[in-house]
């Protein structure tokens, strides 16, 4: 079984935009589990939207969207082609889809919308199997 649980946390700076949602999520492997964001601000075309798993040693590139489209690059081979965006239209909804669930999609995941200068960074969420 897996659970998912997000908490976020204001952080005032200008060209960043906050998270500002809770929820719990439960799903077994072999399924798909949204981990739901909503950004207070409109997300602009200088913007990127960035996860990132944030448990272990070092952080792992879960997703990185930018210009349109995800960007591949530095992205952890254990989400090619099982993560993307709720929506491709950001206005506000930056919810992360991971499909085809494992038991090691556990994790402290992390999500932000900034200025690409500023990735990485943002609110938090917990998913556990």
């Amino acid at each position: 079984m897996l659970s998912c649980c997000f908490l976020t946390k204001n952080i005032p700076r200008v060209h960043r935009s906050v998270f500002t949602h809770k929820v719990v999520v439960s799903a077994f492997p072999g399924e798909y589990v949204m981990l739901e964001c909503l950004s207070d601000t409109k997300i602009t075309d200088n913007m990127g939207v960035y996860w990132t798993r944030t448990d272990e040693d070092q952080d792992r590139h879960v997703l990185f969207y930018r210009d349109g489209h995800s960007d591949p690059i530095n992205q952890d081979p254990r989400y090619k082609h099982r993560v993307k965006l709720a929506e491709h239209n950001l206005e506000k909804n930056l919810s992360l889809i991971i499909r085809h669930l494992i038991d090691s999609d556990s994790a402290e995941y992390q999500s932000m919308a900034a200025n690409r200068c500023d990735l990485p960074g943002g609110g938090c969420g917990s998913l556990k199997i």
